[in-house]
């Protein structure tokens, strides 16, 4: 019988895009823990060689992710990330593992003046760490794939609305 993983999956994004979309303000990072600042000395050493290229997060969301779902009118930080899971779908080999797919929607919330522009760098940012997830033993994610973007084009400005569909590949413990 094959164990859903979809729990461990949703609290796995959770908390990467807790940490990773920190964002910037007045040019100084927001929280600082020791933790982070021994990330920051190993991205340092590692842009030092050429390696990686860094990424400057354009916003940060105050660790404002949640999951489930949640409207408009029940929010009240902002700006805020709802991580909701979709359809979950098996395909059994009876040759190699069973591999998992699960839809999730990533809704982002923003409030300020001109909020597309808000919305637009915030989804920049997750979209970001979504594209870097690769292999993962411990959760067993095998791709982390982008479906769609959509915003409300400041339709609903001051607000705005983002959603990012996302496609998890990973394999299921049987």
């Amino acid at each position: 019988m094959a164990i859903s993983r979809r729990r461990d999956i949703i609290l796995y994004i959770r908390n990467l895009l807790r940490q990773e979309v920190r964002g910037y303000f007045d040019g100084a990072i927001l929280e600082e823990t020791e933790e982070a600042q021994i990330m920051a000395e190993n991205d340092d050493a590692l842009a030092n060689e050429d390696i990686v290229t860094r990424y400057d997060y354009k916003r940060s969301v105050f660790k404002n992710v949640f999951n489930g779902l949640k409207f408009l009118d029940q929010i009240n930080d902002f700006p805020s990330i709802y991580i909701q899971a979709g359809q979950e779908v098996y395909n059994y080999d009876s040759k190699t593992a069973t591999i998992g797919v699960l839809e999730l929607m990533i809704r982002v919330y923003a409030y300020e003046e001109n909020g597309i522009h808000a919305l637009e760098d915030i989804v920049d940012d997750v979209v970001h760490v979504l594209e870097r997830i690769n292999f993962s033993q411990d959760h067993r994610i095998i791709n982390c794939r982008v479906i769609s973007v959509d915003t409300d084009n400041g339709l609903l400005d001051p607000y705005g609305l983002g959603e990012v569909s996302v496609e998890v590949t990973y394999d299921v413990e049987d």
